[in-house]
């Protein structure tokens, strides 16, 4: 949990993720692996290039550059401009070579993973390209490992289908119907953000009058899950006004 480097993730459900994972893991044979896909930050990517130098007695100095420089050419705002695009690429190119004569097939596929993900960060200019950049992630995950079924967590926009910008448009085009997105809400309850600065725990609003959370709410079911598919398919036309016509609560509330 501390090596997430999202404060936004230093939650009690996380925590307990974490801790069912592990005895799960534990405790059966078939195992369940922890993977990040995000690119805004290549500090793991850097420390496992390390691992990898390391193991195979490569001239560790060409991370140590390429890490130096990656520091010094950010504009403090995780983006670097064309220039220093060109330095680091110029870095990177005898790194990917020494990629090429890794003998460990999965060393090497991760290996060059971690290359792209350093990649994918330095172009981080413009910020459609992340969720885009996420989709491919996911898609190396998924190639990966044999059989794989995953799960993937990020925030409902980050999920849509509808947003030609964002990561679940391109999942659904990758994986199509064995993409099925998850969105959450809520009617009360805590969230952890950053305000003037300061990291804290606050209230959020309770969902008022005339809102799809409150109606939910008033069925006094704890948790439930509504199947659109399921009301796409049946076609019941009392569903299909209710879900078009009543708000649902604005995510920034």
């Amino acid at each position: 949990l501390n090596s997430m480097y999202f404060w936004i993730w230093q939650t009690d459900e996380t925590l307990n993720f974490i801790e069912w994972l592990k005895s799960y893991n534990e405790n059966s044979k078939s195992k369940v692996h922890f993977e990040g896909f995000d690119m805004q930050y290549y500090f793991g990517a850097v420390k496992q290039l390390k691992e990898v130098y390391a193991h195979n007695n490569f001239p560790i100095e060409e991370i140590e550059i390429l890490e130096k420089t990656l520091k010094e050419r950010s504009r403090g705002v995780k983006s670097y401009n064309k220039k220093s695009q060109k330095i680091i690429g110029d870095l990177i190119e005898p790194i990917k070579q020494r990629g090429e004569v890794i003998s460990d097939l999965k060393m090497k596929n991760r290996f060059l993973l971690n290359i792209k993900i350093i990649e994918q960060s330095i172009g981080l200019s413009t910020s459609v390209k992340r969720d885009l950049f996420m989709s491919e992630n996911v898609n190396w995950i998924t190639k990966n490992y044999d059989n794989s079924k995953v799960i993937v967590s990020a925030h409902n926009s980050h999920i849509s289908k509808l947003n030609s910008s964002k990561m679940g448009f391109h999942l659904d085009k990758i994986f199509g119907n064995n993409y099925v997105n998850f969105g959450f809400a809520f009617y009360e309850g805590k969230y952890t953000a950053k305000i003037n600065k300061k990291i804290g725990t606050y209230n959020s609003q309770t969902a008022y009058d005339g809102t799809l959370e409150s109606y939910l709410h008033s069925l006094n079911i704890p948790i439930f899950i509504i199947v659109f598919q399921s009301i796409k398919f049946e076609n019941n036309k009392l569903v299909n006004c209710i879900f078009s016509v009543i708000p649902s609560r604005n995510p920034g509330e």
